[in-house]
């Protein structure tokens, strides 16, 4: 067992997930779930190269690619998932959050500062001052 699905099933109770743009030639995002240890040092347990920021991409990364790549009761143990405001990730994450689900213990919050700096940067009243 390699380190970072060590420490992923060692500490799975908070998980953070984001993805990265333009980061390969064909354009895929990079989407990473990252967890913390109990030294309070993050790690990245599962990535992947996902075919499209799409509701059945991030419906597949959480029911059938995360669970086949972390067996065990890891997921059944996560208590909080963490993410920016994309309305894909957010439906396929709530598809696979309850009772006799993959996170059947689970809470789904979106990070405060994904919230605050997209309020902020689209807000009328300061567009023109982030725009000098």
């Amino acid at each position: 067992m390699d380190e970072s699905r060590r420490k992923f099933d060692m500490y799975p109770e908070i998980i953070s997930g984001d993805a990265t743009e333009k980061t390969n030639s064909e354009e895929r995002p990079l989407y990473f779930l990252m967890g913390k240890d109990n030294m309070n040092k993050a790690f990245a347990h599962t990535w992947c190269f996902m075919p499209s920021n799409t509701r059945w991409a991030y419906t597949w990364f959480f029911q059938d690619a995360v669970p086949t790549l972390h067996p065990g009761t890891a997921c059944e143990r996560v208590k909080l998932i963490l993410t920016d405001a994309c309305q894909q990730e957010f439906h396929a994450i709530a598809s696979v959050i309850g009772r006799g689900k993959v996170f059947a213990y689970a809470y789904h919050r979106w990070c405060a500062w994904h919230r605050i700096n997209r309020d902020f940067t689209n807000h009328t009243d300061f567009k023109a001052l982030l725009a000098q």
